[in-house]
């Protein structure tokens, strides 16, 4: 499996409503994806922290955002974060409305190519 598919297995976990208030605000004051995604417990490896950091600055910034978006509401609206593999980089954000007994939902997509890794 790619590790980029188990990264995004552990995000859903910490980002699902049963966790999302567990999250400190704070760490998504860091300027890197990698130095977010690790401090998270994200990214555990060094190749996993270094891949993150090589998408380009402004969609790192668009998956802060939208992560700060939610973790900024209150009551906080769970994310949904998923990969596919791409031909280049890409990031779509989804941002579910609350209705009626819902809390409304952030759903990220991550497209980009495979790792070149040994």
């Amino acid at each position: 499996m790619p590790f980029l598919q188990a990264m995004a297995e552990r995000a859903n976990h910490r980002f699902n409503r049963e966790n999302i208030n567990d999250v400190d605000a704070g760490r998504l004051a860091v300027k890197s994806l990698g130095a977010l995604a690790s401090g998270l417990g994200i990214a555990r490896t060094k190749i996993e922290t270094e891949y993150l950091d090589a998408w380009p600055h402004a969609l790192q910034a668009v998956v802060r955002a939208a992560l700060q978006s939610a973790l900024e509401r209150q009551p906080r609206v769970p994310v949904t974060i998923a990969w596919v593999p791409g031909y280049d980089y890409e990031v779509d954000v989804w941002d579910a409305h609350s209705v009626k007994n819902s809390i409304g939902a952030i759903t990220i997509l991550l497209r980009s190519p495979y790792p070149d890794v040994p």
